[in-house]
């Protein structure tokens, strides 16, 4: 499984009134902004990629590098970025970085609108400058096929491992040893936005948010006893009206903290 985010150059004007080479055309005012807040909306989630990839292009190492420094990662480009790109030009991207799972690929449009809607089978999703997606999607060996969602291996060493969204699951596990039928998406009920031009903040911002964390949460006395100290990653949505919902555990270290990080991200007040 690799959780793959693909980052759309933020802001840089309007090219036609650009008389200058394309290839060096910057990030406006605006499009620095955007970038900034991506990164430390990024970073207060919690969110830190194995690898940062980005177009030669100057607009977009603008906007890979503002995004970067708030995850402590390196920034690389990779020409391939900056041109025509598909599913086998993605494969080889991928695998010449040395295979990471948590890659944040930064480039262009049609070509990133275009994965995103290879990969998720959505037909109309766009992504607008600045605009940020994280898909999870897995490896398998095969060709891909994106009209009918299959996956055909042809023999030999020279096949290609494409990436395909993960089928569903048909159950899932509650934990007490009974299996739960998952819930078909209703496709009326509202779904949550992949694709956003402005992320959520925290009022005040991440400085704020974590002043709340700490002042809010309430050591478990059982995690005080045994000593268990350390990070849990929760990842949560923000509805329209800057509410929190679908918090879970990404990474934790114990039931007991577990719950408790899930609990104060549930307490969060109203994001803008």
């Amino acid at each position: 499984m690799v959780e793959l985010g693909l980052l759309r150059h933020a802001h840089a004007g309007d090219p036609t009134s650009w008389s200058r080479p394309d290839d060096i055309r910057p990030l406006t005012d605006k499009g620095r902004g955007q970038a900034e807040r991506l990164g430390r909306f990024l970073a207060s989630a919690g969110f830190v990629p194995d690898a940062m990839l980005t177009s030669p292009r100057v607009r977009a190492v603008q906007t890979a590098e503002l995004v970067a420094d708030h995850l402590d990662v390196p920034v690389r480009t990779d020409q391939r970025l900056g041109g025509l790109l598909d599913l086998g030009v993605l494969e080889a991207i991928l695998d010449d970085a040395g295979t990471p799972v948590r890659p944040i690929l930064v480039g262009h449009d049609p070509d990133f609108s275009d994965l995103l809607v290879l990969l998720t089978g959505s037909p109309g999703l766009r992504l607008r400058k600045g605009a940020f997606a994280l898909l999870d999607v897995e490896r398998v060996c095969g060709a891909f096929s994106p009209q009918a969602g299959q996956t055909h291996c042809p023999p030999g060493p020279a096949a290609v491992p494409p990436m395909r969204p993960p089928p569903p699951p048909a159950a899932v596990s509650n934990g007490k040893d009974q299996t739960v039928k998952e819930e078909k998406i209703d496709p009326k009920k509202e779904q949550p936005f992949i694709v956003v031009e402005e992320m959520p903040e925290f009022p005040g911002g991440t400085s704020e948010l974590q002043k709340y964390i700490i002042k809010n949460t309430r050591y478990p006395e059982n995690a005080k006893i045994q000593n268990i100290q350390g990070k849990v990653i929760v990842r949560f949505c923000v509805t329209p009206e800057g509410g929190v919902s679908m918090a879970s555990v990404l990474k934790g270290i114990s039931p007991d903290l577990d719950a408790e990080a899930v609990r104060v991200v549930n307490t969060l007040p109203t994001f803008k």
